[in-house]
């Protein structure tokens, strides 16, 4: 365990960006920001100074499960901690809004984490071990003897006291250091105003990519070598996204009661399944290919796939400007991608009258089928269809820009039905029902 900070330690601490960002207003003393070595913890029932719509930061292995207030974090940017399976580094930055939790392990080494200084807008730590200097934001070492290692992310989820209390009822809350708590009210109201997507990105920051705001919230996703950010205020009209990253079918749950937002591997013995959202909140969803109907955390509750548990995915809460200035081109879903627009009303409304026989192509199917086809010139980003008859289905994704311009898939046989899953929802006959489920699983 590292030693106390010295006094040039918290000197440099207290003029840390992590707070600096924030102008000062009256109130409680700014405490020192320093790491948190040795937290404590209390019993959910004994944590009095938290509100059920707090933030938290939660990690859960076997029976052990922890939450740390996000206002705590705020004024310490690093804590050291242990799970039952490995050391952790819980850490955040609130000019980027970046929460994330790393394995405080390389190569069999315990690190410890201190903070460092501020590079182009994000906070740095160094470890206490080697005095490597790490990118918060990607894990990444950039100076020092471990130059160019990156810490792997452990599992977290960013999401509301009640609703991780909910879930887990045994869990512990870190307890604040003293002095910490008092400025609980004043960070309060910061969390709402940055929350807002207003305002332009920092100073120091290099981020040139303006399909988003700077201060956006995304929820940040890296498959293989493939990163894609999900806009928050898209997945609240559009709760429930099938994608496919770095080669990989994958499905993302947004809950808006509690903004707690999940991934997963959506694969279940190398089949690939499509969900919707089984309800208004999406702490419900259903797959298209079994009807089994799972919970908001990959877990089959009801049908055929019952007590299956999907892979999680690790989704990085952080504001656009921070999450694309360190993974240049990558991918989005945001509203101008997840909404409806008059032209694909249009489209829809005479699907029907674009008529072409073929032959499904799977083995399963024997009969031929008709096939409608999106006509080629659509104008909405992405647009998926499912049509069917007897027993074959075909679904066909084409987009109107970009290198996957046009692309379109062969049959598949699950259902018989006639239907739309585009960025709208549910359309039926040329009808449209706003939220539900966007489907790019195969774009």
């Amino acid at each position: 365990m590292p030693g106390r900070p010295t006094l040039a330690a918290l000197a440099v601490a207290l003029m840390g960006a992590g707070v600096a960002a924030q102008s000062e207003a009256p109130g409680p003393p700014r405490m020192p920001y320093v790491a948190v070595h040795d937290p404590v913890f209390v019993p959910a029932s004994a944590a009095s100074f938290v509100q059920d719509g707090d933030f938290v930061i939660g990690v859960a292995k076997g029976k052990v499960a922890k939450a740390y207030h996000a206002l705590d974090l705020q004024q310490h940017g690093s804590v050291d901690d242990e799970m039952p399976d490995a050391p952790i580094e819980v850490t955040w930055c609130s000019t980027c809004g970046t929460g994330a939790v790393f394995r405080a392990v390389l190569n069999g080494r315990r690190l410890h984490f201190e903070y460092d200084s501020m590079v182009n807008a994000n906070e740095v730590h160094k470890d206490v071990e080697t005095g490597s200097r790490w990118q918060q934001s990607t894990g990444e070492a950039i100076s020092g003897p471990l130059k160019g290692s990156k810490l792997e992310l452990y599992p977290f989820v960013l999401t509301t006291w009640k609703e991780w209390r909910t879930r887990y009822p045994g869990t512990q809350l870190m307890k604040p250091m003293p002095g910490y708590l008092e400025r609980f009210d004043l960070l309060r109201s910061r969390v709402a105003r940055s929350r807002s997507g207003e305002g332009a990105a920092p100073d120091g920051s290099f981020s040139k990519d303006d399909r988003l705001r700077p201060r956006e919230l995304v929820a940040g996703l890296a498959v293989g070598n493939e990163t894609m950010a999900f806009q928050i205020a898209a997945l609240r009209t559009t709760p429930v996204v099938n994608e496919r990253l770095g080669g990989v079918p994958i499905v993302v749950i947004h809950q808006s009661a509690s903004e707690t937002t999940t991934a997963y591997d959506a694969r279940v013995k190398d089949r690939g399944l499509r969900f919707d959202a089984a309800n208004a909140g999406a702490t419900f969803v259903t797959d298209r290919e079994t009807h089994s109907t799972w919970n908001a955390y990959g877990l089959a509750v009801k049908g055929p796939l019952k007590g299956t548990q999907l892979k999680p995915l690790i989704l990085i809460p952080e504001f656009w400007f921070a999450w694309s200035q360190f993974r240049p081109g990558t991918r989005l879903f945001s509203t101008s991608t997840a909404q409806p627009g008059q032209h694909d009303r249009l489209i829809v409304k005479g699907i029907r009258q674009l008529l072409e026989t073929a032959t499904c192509e799977s083995s399963s199917c024997s009969r031929p089928v008709t096939r409608r086809r999106v006509p080629t010139e659509i104008v909405v980003p992405t647009f998926s269809v499912q049509f069917g008859v007897g027993c074959c289905t075909e679904l066909m994704t084409r987009t109107s820009t970009g290198p996957r311009a046009g692309r379109s898939f062969s049959p598949s046989c699950s259902s018989s039905a006639v239907k739309s899953d585009g960025p709208f929802g549910s359309i039926d006959d040329g009808s449209s029902t706003p939220g539900g489920s966007c489907d790019r699983s195969g774009v």
